[in-house]
């Protein structure tokens, strides 16, 4: 019996029965989270940083708890090198905003093929705007950073960054950081890390994988949606120009100039997410009582019948690196014979399996291996080896059904 389950209100009453696949996506919230942003919201909400009275001042400190315990969750030194966003789109917009005065038309920016288009996008923007070259790293045609192509293009152009996955929302392909930032300290690159997928399954440690900057967002890990992460190395952070202006990351405003405030407030103008950052702490708070490593030991078993089960079924293409005895974690991409991903997902969900299909904002990723989209399965800690079986079962259904 899965006991975290009885922690999401979702899967209460009828709605034990559904199987939710699409955590990727987003997760369920534990009534723990849901609790304390509405008792925040009722009982204590006040703006932040502003307040002379005493419930303001409350409030700030919240806001500021949380900035250390995720700290502490991710192992940076220094809470103020926590600075908090809408999410990981807004985070690494950001940075691409900010480190755009240290970018020029001779420098080039380095991005995997695997990423999602949140990671993407923005890089080529900014080439867009300072004329810098965009360049991708290829991957193996079953998802996994081809090492040797990064290393080349590391050597051959000494891009100033490089953004990469840590693990692919498309695949459930797990990165080498420690290898990849050892390549790119090599020639001075700084790594912007997306940990969106890999943040609510296993433990990060920003001191040991020595990444420049990480983003992750709420709603992935238990949380609130509203709210993210941007974690920095001090001296980046630093460099980075601030791209919202107004109160709160303010020193002084005069008539003729304006100063900045010192890391985290500089980053953060106007009122932050109060509410969702109260409740992206319980969330932080949720998964560590849990303990990160049962959590990644329960879904690596929950993983691994997941696999087993579909390669019993002979109508199914399995994608991934688990095709060649690679990392593959909590995500598995797949589409039945001939059918179209959306068709299947339709007809699943009506089976009660709820899963995401389409091209999963990673058109590059499929457009390399040839696959116009997919059926995605994400694990969450609230799945269960019954929602396996349901989901092979109304896999079982839909065949039958497209069969005529």
């Amino acid at each position: 019996m899965n006991t975290f389950r009885e922690s999401f209100p979702f899967f209460s009453g009828n709605r034990n029965e559904l199987s939710y696949f699409d955590s990727a996506a987003t997760t369920h919230k534990p009534q723990s989270v849901i609790d304390i942003e509405k008792r925040f919201l009722s009982e204590e909400y006040a703006t932040v940083n502003r307040g002379a009275y005493s419930m303001s001042a409350k409030a700030s400190q919240y806001v500021e708890d949380v900035r250390v315990d995720i700290a502490k969750f991710i192992n940076s030194k220094i809470p103020e090198n926590i600075i908090f966003t809408q999410g990981a789109t807004s985070a690494v917009n950001l940075i691409a905003y900010g480190v755009e005065p240290q970018i020029s038309s001779n420098d080039t920016i380095l991005v995997s093929i695997l990423e999602h288009h949140s990671n993407f996008v923005p890089w080529q923007e900014l080439c867009k705007r300072t004329g810098a070259t965009f360049k991708t790293v290829d991957i193996s045609k079953n998802g996994t950073i081809n090492y040797e192509d990064l290393e080349k293009k590391l050597k051959t152009h000494k891009p100033k960054l490089l953004a990469i996955t840590h693990v692919s929302n498309l695949l459930g392909s797990v990165s080498d950081v420690e290898k990849i930032v050892s390549l790119a300290k090599k020639t001075n690159t700084l790594v912007v890390l997306d940990g969106a997928q890999s943040i609510p399954h296993m433990t990060i440690d920003v001191q040991e994988l020595d990444i420049d900057f990480l983003v992750f967002s709420g709603h992935k890990i238990y949380g609130p949606s509203g709210v993210g992460v941007l974690y920095g190395k001090t001296k980046e952070l630093s460099k980075l120009k601030p791209t919202n202006f107004g109160g709160g990351m303010i020193s002084v405003v005069s008539k003729e100039q304006t100063t900045f405030a010192d890391l985290p407030n500089r980053l953060e103008a106007g009122t932050p997410p109060i509410s969702q950052i109260v409740a992206l702490g319980e969330a932080i708070k949720f998964v560590s009582s849990i303990g990160m490593e049962k959590i990644k030991n329960y879904e690596e078993v929950l993983f691994n019948k997941l696999i087993s089960s579909l390669r019993e079924l002979d109508f199914i293409d399995l994608y991934g690196p688990i095709n060649e005895g690679k990392k593959q974690q909590a995500i598995v991409s797949f589409n039945l014979h001939s059918v179209h991903p959306h068709d299947v997902a339709t007809t699943l969900d009506a089976k009660g399996v709820m899963l995401r299909a389409g091209h999963h904002c990673a058109m590059p990723a499929l457009k390399f291996m040839s696959l116009p989209g997919t059926l995605r399965v994400s694990l969450g800690i609230y799945n269960t080896e019954s929602d396996i079986s349901n989901l092979v079962d109304a896999l079982k259904y839909a065949r039958k059904i497209f069969s005529k």
